[in-house]
């Protein structure tokens, strides 16, 4: 009897270690963003940059991806001079902008923060710092930090600070009450189905509305509809600007589309033409 009681508390003694050495491995790992986590387990990547303005005092300017129920988002928290005041821009974004976003991160370091790291965005290492985090389901509780080098954080910074840029424009829909997307032209939104939530949804046919779109640096964009009957339309837009105007409608019996394409002077700059199918 004793001996199976020493036995028993020598495993448990050794399950106990095994479980200690697993824990304290796992929270002093260094982990590599893109091998673990992959880029497809991450949620959520937040990079605040701090400085100390003579002017404005304490100041900062914070770039934010995330994804949820197979939503994707952008989000910049910018410090306005001219208004002195905090600005916030979220916009939704398509699957392959959000992974084109995280592989600018990709070979990173997330590492347990230490005592000196803490005190960065205190201010307390020199006029100018930073903080990043990422997010993924397995992350280890307590207190860590992304670690990137400038041109990493310089190109993630720059490209959320993109994606976030919109233009206003105006659109007509004289054909059934629908959701539109109107996303950029790239390879890969070419390759998708799925477009998140829609960004122009008229309330009644023939009405015009006023919607904020993604900016496209060449001006060139995808049209995509679907309206309230199940038909889906396609089209490509060769350029469109701030200002512009849409109006997509029926040019004969036959249910042929077109979508025109107006400038801000209302000249007709385009006549596109819209493929459409029931779904």
């Amino acid at each position: 009897m004793k001996k199976k009681l020493i036995l028993i508390i020598g495993v448990t003694v050794l399950v106990a270690i095994a479980a200690g050495v697993i824990v304290f491995m796992r929270m002093n790992k260094v982990y590599e963003v893109g091998t673990d986590p992959k880029l497809t387990d991450i949620t959520r990547v937040t990079y605040t940059a701090g400085m100390n303005s003579s002017e404005h005092g304490y100041i900062y300017d914070t770039y934010t991806i995330s994804t949820r129920d197979q939503k994707y988002y952008a989000e910049t928290d910018l410090y306005d001079e001219q208004a002195g005041e905090q600005v916030v821009t979220k916009i939704e974004m398509t699957r392959p902008e959000y992974m084109e976003i995280l592989s600018l991160i990709e070979g990173s370091r997330f590492a347990r923060e230490s005592k000196k790291d803490s005190q960065v965005m205190d201010g307390f290492m020199d006029s100018s710092s930073y903080y990043a985090e990422i997010m993924w389901p397995r992350r280890p509780d307590g207190a860590w930090r992304l670690f990137m080098n400038s041109d990493m954080s310089r190109a993630y910074t720059q490209a959320v600070e993109d994606v976030t840029r919109t233009i206003n424009i105006s659109f007509t829909d004289d054909v059934e009450p629908a959701s539109v997307w109107i996303l950029r032209d790239t390879e890969e939104n070419r390759k998708i189905s799925i477009w998140g939530t829609a960004m122009i949804k008229p309330d009644t046919v023939g009405s015009e509305v006023s919607a904020d779109v993604p900016y496209a640096e060449d001006a060139k964009y995808l049209f995509r509809m679907i309206d309230d009957e199940g038909i889906y339309y396609s089209g490509d837009i060769p350029e469109l600007r701030d200002g512009w105007n849409l109006r997509i409608y029926a040019i004969d019996d036959h249910w042929n589309m077109q979508l025109d394409v107006f400038d801000e002077t209302g000249e007709l700059r385009y006549e596109c033409e819209i493929f459409n199918a029931a779904l």
